[in-house]
């Protein structure tokens, strides 16, 4: 393929959002557990709830109610996983199914940085837009097996002229990614074992 009009393409791992696939529904039956047990206890006079018992079950009805919802985007990201294709022209990233084009003319030097995500950080791919707007894209790495070095340099290269060859996923990310498959699954049979036996007593 022509050099000028190959194109550069990171798919997010649908291996990793396999495991989100399976655990989110785990999620779901222990908060359905939790609530049928404070609400069971308390129609049987088995059980006194405190204020703080009584915030835990509001808190779990909530996230009886969220869940779901946030099941939904689970379920579109891993049909359409994250997508960024990069060419010696600018690039293309779609996510959710948004999809966001620039040029690199209108691109600063892509930036790496660590930002926080709930308890961690995770590392993302800044890119400023050049202009009076002071906005800026930014790439999340975590969906993609390839290592954000890899990310960074493709698109520090291409912006540059230069097309690097296609990286190739890191190995231990996919290691990882099995065995996180695995762990959510036998947390899944552990749970819904647990459920049935509920449901059975």
């Amino acid at each position: 393929m022509d050099h000028e009009t190959r194109t550069l393409r990171f798919v997010g791992s649908r291996l990793k959002g396999l495991s989100t696939l399976i655990f989110v529904p785990v999620l779901i039956v222990m908060f359905g557990l939790g609530e049928a047990t404070i609400i069971g206890g308390m129609t049987r006079g088995h059980m006194q709830v405190s204020g703080l018992g009584m915030v835990f079950g509001v808190v779990l009805a909530i996230g009886l109610v969220v869940m779901p919802f946030a099941y939904i985007l689970v379920v579109r990201a891993f049909l359409k996983p994250n997508l960024l294709e990069i060419s010696l022209t600018g690039f293309r990233r779609t996510t959710q199914g948004f999809v966001q084009e620039q040029e690199w003319a209108s691109i600063g030097e892509p930036q790496r940085r660590l930002v926080s995500a709930g308890r961690g950080r995770v590392m993302v791919i800044d890119l400023p837009v050049l202009g009076r707007s002071a906005r800026t894209v930014r790439v999340h790495t975590t969906p993609f097996l390839e290592s954000p070095d890899d990310i960074l340099d493709a698109l520090t290269q291409a912006r540059n002229g230069v097309l690097i060859e296609q990286p190739v996923p890191r190995r231990m990310a996919v290691v990882l990614a099995y065995v996180s498959l695995v762990f959510s699954i036998i947390i899944a049979l552990m749970v819904f074992g647990l459920a049935i036996a509920f449901l059975a007593a």
